[in-house]
């Protein structure tokens, strides 16, 4: 029987942030949600030439932020700005806690998603994109779509493997739900996608997910996040970044 209530999420509470990192990692933090403000953190080396002799917050070279809130919304255009000024002298880091570009934005009652891509014109006239491959990074706000109910390992000492299982409830929209999970205690296990199954339905409505007895290594601690569809497009749900932990500790 899942329990009552959904795992809590790491920084559930918090105004939302969303730290576009160097190596190409797009974390968001806090309750990404309508109705409330986004705070972004991006760093400019992942779009700006290295050779193109660009300055840290030159206002003169200015990174734009491009947002929507919908699928064919209108658009809106955000420089991003150092908090310091100017920094010749840069802190270059690939996981976010280097030089970094600032911008928060308010996200509107009637949001859906919030899509976002960036752009930065060289000393040359000529533009370039940080977009996804043409996709842009798509947000959806996971706190209304999806609550993670139980994660459990069980393991049976007659058999040389436990079984991972995990349960979900989502928003009726969603149409597919996968996990991807690694054993964190047994390196040489490899990363695995597995589909869930639709199940069922909450009394309020959201629609129930699961798969159980997936074989992992013996009384393994397993890492987890998971990936589901709306509308033909996947997002992901990885917990703030901190992904999930089973079995969950206490």
């Amino acid at each position: 029987m899942a329990p009552k209530n959904p795992i809590a999420r790491f920084g559930s509470g918090k105004q939302a942030g969303i730290t576009f990192t160097l190596d190409f990692h797009e974390l968001v933090s806090g309750d990404l949600l309508p109705g409330a403000r986004c705070g972004i953190r991006y760093d400019p080396l992942r779009l700006v030439p290295r050779d193109n002799g660009y300055v840290h917050g030159d206002p003169e070279r200015p990174v734009t932020m491009h947002f929507r809130f919908t699928e064919n919304g209108p658009i809106h255009d955000q420089v991003l700005l150092s908090a310091i000024g100017m920094v010749r002298d840069a802190v270059v880091d690939i996981t976010g806690q280097g030089s970094m570009l600032h911008a928060e934005i308010f996200i509107p009652d009637a949001a859906r998603e919030l899509i976002v891509w960036f752009s930065y014109t060289d000393g040359h006239g000529e533009v370039h994109y940080d977009s996804d491959y043409g996709k842009n990074y798509r947000f959806r706000f996971v706190k209304l779509d999806i609550d993670v109910l139980q994660a459990v390992v069980t393991s049976d000492p007659q058999t040389p493997y436990s079984g991972f299982g995990v349960e979900v409830a989502t928003a009726p929209s969603v149409t597919q739900v996968f996990v991807r999970f690694i054993a964190i205690d047994a390196p040489s296990f490899p990363k695995s996608t597995v589909p869930l199954t639709r199940t069922g339905a909450t009394p309020e409505g959201r629609s129930l997910w699961s798969a159980f007895g997936i074989a992992v290594p013996y009384r393994a601690t397993i890492r987890f996040k998971i990936f589901y569809v709306i509308g033909g497009v996947r997002y992901k749900d990885d917990n703030g970044g901190k992904y999930y932990i089973a079995p969950f500790p206490q």
